[in-house]
């Protein structure tokens, strides 16, 4: 090929641009045009389908933590019964205790109103008098029996006392401790049926 056709050749496609550029333009201007709105319909669409999707997701999503955590309050709920059901046997346990332990301490308490010192050391001088008679010689004598005597019933009665004492204070004991453990109870329960 020479020089002088590929300067027509050069020549005739300008000529035929110069020509076909009005054509050319429009060509051009509708197919980036058809191009935009296909993208922005495909925008649109892409969009709307993914919204579409992420709300289905979140249903989705939803629908399985609320069975989660129904489960899960399920559990929980078991728990808890099982647990006041727990307490409620303690407390059951504490009260029948304390129950036996005011029997006990009441028992005692009863047993320290039937002893009477006074009643007792009437009736020792009682009968120590009526062995005796006014006109007696060895009065003195009768009256050191009279107080041994005296003396010894007394003992006799006080020595009940300590007894009934030691096992209401025995009983005491536990009975703080009990009623401490049964506040502990009760409030666990309350907190739990909150």
């Amino acid at each position: 090929m020479s020089i002088w056709q590929n300067w027509f050749s050069i020549v005739g496609i300008i000529i035929f641009l110069y020509v076909a550029r009005p054509h050319l333009h429009r060509f051009l201007r509708s197919a980036f045009y058809g191009t935009a709105h296909f993208l922005s319909k495909m925008s649109k669409w892409l969009s709307e389908n993914g919204t579409y999707q992420y709300k289905q997701l979140c249903e989705t999503l939803k629908a399985h933590k609320a069975l989660e955590y129904e489960k899960k309050l399920e559990n929980h709920k078991t728990n808890i019964k099982t647990r006041i059901q727990t307490y409620d046997v303690k407390v059951n346990n504490l009260t029948n205790q304390l129950a036996n332990s005011c029997k006990v301490i009441d028992e005692h308490t009863k047993g320290l109103g039937n002893i009477n010192l006074s009643e007792t050391a009437m009736n020792t001088i009682e009968s120590g008098l009526s062995d005796t008679s006014l006109e007696d010689p060895h009065k003195s004598k009768r009256a050191a029996d009279l107080a041994k005597n005296l003396k010894r019933a007394i003992a006799h009665e006080t020595q009940k006392i300590r007894p009934l004492m030691i096992s209401i204070e025995a009983e005491l004991t536990p009975v703080d401790h009990r009623l401490s453990k049964l506040s502990e109870n009760t409030h666990e329960v309350s907190r739990l049926a909150i």
